[in-house]
C-alpha cells in the first residue's frame, strides 16, 4: 500500500521480477506465480523486459489481472531500447506499436510511468534535443520519466527543456563522477522518480563486470538514513513520488526497499523468511511470511517473469545489465566529483543496453 509523506503519495517499487538468484532468497521453493508473489510485498513493480523486446498486448493485459486484488499496487515500465540507444530515428509507427502492448496497464489505471533510460553518451547537444521532441509527440498521452546520465542535462535550463516536454527527470543514487548526472533534486513533473542503482563503483566501470557484479551492493545503515532523507525532500516537491530499487542481486533490491519504507513510517508488511535469513536485520521490522504462503499457479499467458526468462513479453527482468554506469564513486547528500573514470564514453556506452 503506497505511504504518504505530507501531501505526496510514495511508492515504494523495484525493478523487475525475473532474476535466477531470487530463487530461494525472494522466492521461497514453490513459489507459483513469482510476479504476484512480489507485488504482494511491494509497491510498484518497474517492468524490465519491455527494454528488449516489446511486450503483446495480452501479456500485459495478464499481469494486469494477476495483480488485479491489489488495486494500490502500480506498474511501471521501461522504453524499448530502439528509442534510447538506437540512432535511427523514432518512427511514429514503432513508437505506436510498442504503445499498443503496454495499453491494457494504462486501461487498468494502474500504470504510473514509461521510463526512458538513455546511455550515459547522450548529450544535451541539439540532435539529442530533436530526439527528445520525437519521443515526447510519440508518446504525448503517456505519463514519461527520462533518464538521463550525463552532467550536460544537470542546469536550469536543460531540466526545464526536459520538462516543457512533459518528461519527468529521475532522479538517482549511483557511482557519480565529474561528467555524471548528480543532480539531487530534479523537479521537473509528474510523478516524482528516484531510481537506486547502487553503489558498487569497484564494478561499475569494470569493462568484465558482469550485471550481478555491477548490481551486487547492499545499501548500509547510514546510506539508508541519507536516502531517506533525500526521499522526504523531494517528496516535498511532488504530489507522487515512486521508489526504485535497482540493486537486485540476491534480492538486495527488496531488502533496501523495504527498509527504506519501514523508515518512512508505511506500515510493517511481512517479507518472505527467506530474505529475512539472508538479511537478518530485516527481522527488526518486518513480520516473517512463511514458506508455507503460496499463491495460485502462474497464467500460462507470456510466463509472467517466470525465472530464466529473458527477452520478450514473458519476463519481468531480463538478464545482461540493463543499466550501465555513469561515473566514479560518490558518498554524502551533496556528492562531490572525484575525477572521471578512465575509458572513452563509447566505452562506457557499452555498459548499458
Amino acid at each position: 500500500m503506497a505511504h504518504r509523506i505530507g501531501a505526496c503519495t510514495v511508492r515504494f517499487g523495484i525493478a523487475g521480477w525475473s532474476y535466477p538468484d531470487w530463487e530461494g532468497i525472494v522466492y521461497p521453493p514453490a513459489t507459483r506465480d513469482r510476479l504476484r508473489w512480489l507485488a504482494g510485498l511491494v509497491d510498484l513493480i518497474e517492468v524490465n523486459s519491455t527494454f528488449y523486446s516489446p511486450v503483446a498486448p495480452r501479456t500485459a493485459a495478464d499481469w494486469a489481472a494477476r495483480t488485479a486484488d491489489l488495486p494500490d499496487f502500480r506498474f511501471a515500465a521501461k522504453a524499448h531500447r530502439s528509442f534510447t540507444h538506437d540512432a535511427s530515428e523514432t518512427r511514429a509507427s514503432d513508437a505506436r506499436a510498442f504503445a499498443r502492448g503496454l495499453e491494457p496497464l494504462r486501461e487498468s489505471g494502474r500504470f504510473v510511468a514509461l521510463l526512458f533510460q538513455f546511455p550515459f553518451g547522450f548529450r544535451d547537444v541539439p540532435a539529442a534535443r530533436d530526439r527528445l521532441r520525437r519521443l515526447a509527440d510519440a508518446f504525448a498521452e503517456w505519463p514519461k520519466v527520462v533518464e538521463v546520465r550525463h552532467r550536460t542535462w544537470a542546469n536550469p535550463e536543460a531540466l526545464a527543456f526536459l520538462g516543457s516536454l512533459g518528461f519527468s527527470v529521475a532522479n538517482l543514487d549511483y557511482p557519480v563522477g565529474s561528467d555524471g548526472f548528480g543532480e539531487e533534486a530534479a523537479v521537473t513533473g509528474e510523478p516524482g522518480y528516484l531510481r537506486l542503482h547502487g553503489r558498487n563503483a569497484a564494478d561499475w566501470f569494470r569493462p568484465d563486470a558482469g550485471r550481478d557484479a555491477r548490481y551486487d551492493y547492499l545499501y548500509d545503515d547510514d546510506e539508508l538514513d541519507e536516502l531517506s532523507r533525500r526521499i522526504e525532500e523531494l517528496a516535498g516537491r511532488f504530489r507522487e513520488l515512486v521508489i526504485v530499487t535497482n540493486n537486485h542481486y540476491r534480492g538486495q533490491a527488496l531488502a533496501n526497499v523495504a527498509e527504506l519504507a519501514a523508515r518512512a513510517g508505511a506500515a510493517p508488511r511481512p517479507l518472505p523468511d527467506t530474505l529475512i535469513r539472508t538479511y537478518p536485520r530485516l527481522a527488526a521490522f518486518a513480520p516473517a511470511l512463511p514458506a508455507a504462503a503460496r499463491l495460485p499457479v502462474e497464467s500460462p499467458i507470456g510466463g509472467g517473469g517466470a525465472v530464466g526468462a529473458t527477452r520478450g513479453p514473458g519476463g519481468g527482468g531480463a538478464p545482461g545489465a540493463e543499466d550501465g554506469p555513469g561515473g566514479e564513486p560518490s558518498r554524502g547528500h551533496r556528492r562531490p566529483r572525484p575525477p572521471a573514470a578512465p575509458g572513452t564514453d563509447a566505452q562506457r556506452d557499452l555498459f548499458e543496453t
